[in-house]
């Protein structure tokens, strides 16, 4: 990773409200995660908006309005998109995390526990990212599960060994490489 890299990811967390000291920044990929060990101002926030929620009477809202409002905030990412605002870009993005905090309330639920549980299910599975879009081992052909199997071990299984997960890169996700003749 370059120092350039480093420097714009410490912006990034500034920009998240995450302390730089909180980052832990993983060179084999180039990307830079919260500190884990450390409490991060990301879980204050979330209690931030369940306390806003609260006192503009959002947090007694039902289901569905909450889903439609998530729906509009997720339309209003793409339209941001499309016109090239990077700072509607931003704004929505935010806009839809506040409504899935919102709407996980609604079913009194923890966005955040909404997130790990997600998280843990995901996180060993195994899989092939095709131009951006990660296909799960269970809903690949069966020559592309072979070559997971190949890229990723854990032959025959959805999910990789945890112990393993050190020696995955972005490459071991990539689809089976063309061999020209």
């Amino acid at each position: 990773m370059t120092n350039e890299s480093k420097v714009n990811m410490i912006q990034i967390a500034d920009d998240l409200l995450i302390p730089s000291n909180e980052l832990i920044i993983n060179n084999n990929v180039d990307i830079a995660v919260a500190n884990p060990t450390q409490t991060s101002t990301m879980v204050n926030r979330f209690r931030d908006v369940r306390s806003w929620g609260a006192i503009r009477g959002i947090d007694g809202a039902k289901f569905q309005k909450q889903y439609q409002r998530f729906l509009q905030e997720a339309i209003e990412i793409h339209d941001a998109y499309n016109n090239d605002d990077e700072a509607e870009v931003i704004d929505a993005i935010g806009d839809t995390i506040v409504t899935l905090i919102n709407l996980a309330k609604t079913q009194g639920l923890l966005a955040e526990a909404c997130l790990n549980t997600a998280f843990n299910v995901i996180e060993l599975r195994k899989g092939i990212t095709f131009d951006g879009d990660f296909v799960r081992y269970g809903k690949l052909s069966e020559e592309n599960q072979k070559y997971c199997d190949f890229a990723q071990g854990n032959p025959g299984s959805e999910y990789f060994l945890a112990e393993e997960k050190h020696l995955l890169t972005p490459k071991s996700f990539e689809p089976i490489p063309v061999i020209s003749k």
